[in-house]
């Protein structure tokens, strides 16, 4: 693979957040609150008395065990149509996907689900602080550490990002330090994560079509699983004190009083932001020695891969192929998008070879290129 997409995974790109920024004097102090306290304010922003408690996925004996019974799985069996208008249109061409539609989707999971950026958001300075040549198992890499910035410390409001959204943004800007840099090629840059870092990588993806291509490891509800699915981990998961600040304030609402169903966007779209670009869907095996077993939804996240083939295909690309769960170590790597689970737990290890045989059907590096970053 070439060692300027690999020097840019997510897992490099995320420490753009570890960095920091000296407050202004004008700036309000921070408040000092605990999760839970936070979590009450944001209720109370939007005057929710109480939420649905998530699913339990350590007892199976509790009153809100995980459900894991494909018959119980899909109370709301209509997922939103990502190629219809709001007012009722057909979508038929690419223009209207681009022009309509796809702004449509970006506005709803703007509102209700990961979040806005905030308008006043700092401009980004980049200064290589230093630069390593290293191994990352028999791949050479050139690691460079960078200065960027943090929030304030004050409580978003209801639309404001969360952490997802946050990450999200990080990836794009450490991109556009990419692009200056003449040892990346910027238009080839592609982007990896694992669990809450798949939902990053994804979301990621989604919403910077700069990302040439996207691999995306057990990313789980909040990622690539349907949130209408009640298999595994829910939506009530999310919105409670525990994991609400990855995504919006306003997400809030689906765990009580609202319900998943009620969301006028499902994961499905975000794979469709991401055509016609490909995107590859990875997880563990659900079953047998070593499974991460079935808390992420394996089936679901496959699920929503089908839903959004109709756009790829909109748009000139191949989907998945079928409509048909495959089994595990089968992939369905054919087309743009692309879907397989392996064995060997909640990792990507053993689909990467797999996915760098699919990348390498995409990123290309010419002779020139190549010699210049040695």
């Amino acid at each position: 693979m070439p060692r300027a997409v690999l020097a840019v995974t997510l897992f490099a790109t995320l420490a753009v957040l570890a960095a920091t920024q000296e407050a202004k004097s004008a700036d309000p102090a921070p408040l000092q609150l605990t999760a839970q306290q936070d979590h009450k304010l944001m209720m109370q922003a939007l005057g929710i008395e109480s939420l649905r408690p998530g699913a339990d996925g350590m007892n199976p004996n509790a009153p809100n065990a995980a459900n894991y019974d494909e018959s119980k799985a899909n109370p709301y069996p209509n997922l939103p149509d990502p190629l219809v208008l709001k007012n009722g249109e057909k979508v038929t061409t690419a223009e209207q996907w681009w022009k309509q539609r796809r702004r449509e989707i970006v506005e709803d999971f703007d509102r209700e689900v990961y979040g806005r950026i905030p308008k006043d958001v700092p401009k980004v300075n980049w200064e290589v602080a230093g630069a390593t040549e290293e191994e990352v198992g028999d791949v050479a890499v050139v690691t460079k550490r960078l200065l960027g910035l943090c929030n304030k410390g004050l409580p978003r409001k209801p639309e404001d990002w969360g952490a997802l959204r946050a990450w999200a943004w990080g990836t794009s800007r450490a991109l556009d330090y990419f692009e200056t840099d003449p040892a990346v090629d910027a238009k080839q840059v592609g982007i990896e994560g694992l669990s809450r870092y798949g939902k990053a990588a994804l979301v990621a993806m989604a919403y910077d079509q700069r990302f040439a291509i996207g691999f995306i490891g057990s990313s789980g509800e909040g990622g690539a699983k349907l949130h209408r699915r009640n298999f595994g981990e829910l939506v009530e998961n999310l919105t409670g004190s525990g994991e609400y600040h990855w995504m919006a304030g306003s997400f809030l609402k689906y765990g009580g009083p609202l319900t998943p169903g009620d969301l006028p966007v499902d994961a499905h779209e975000l794979m469709a932001m991401c055509a016609p670009r490909p995107t590859f869907i990875s997880y563990g095996a659900s079953t047998g020695p070593g499974a991460e077993g079935q808390w992420v939804d394996q089936r679901g996240s496959f699920m929503a891969a089908v839903a959004a083939g109709p756009v790829y295909k909109l748009l000139g690309k191949k989907d998945l192929g079928t409509a048909l769960f495959p089994e595990v170590e089968t992939g369905l790597m054919d087309g743009e998008l692309a879907f397989r689970q392996h064995r060997g737990g909640h990792t990507t290890g053993p689909n990467w070879p797999t996915f760098l045989a699919f990348a390498d059907r995409y990123i290309k590096v010419s002779p020139a290129s190549a010699t210049s970053r040695r």
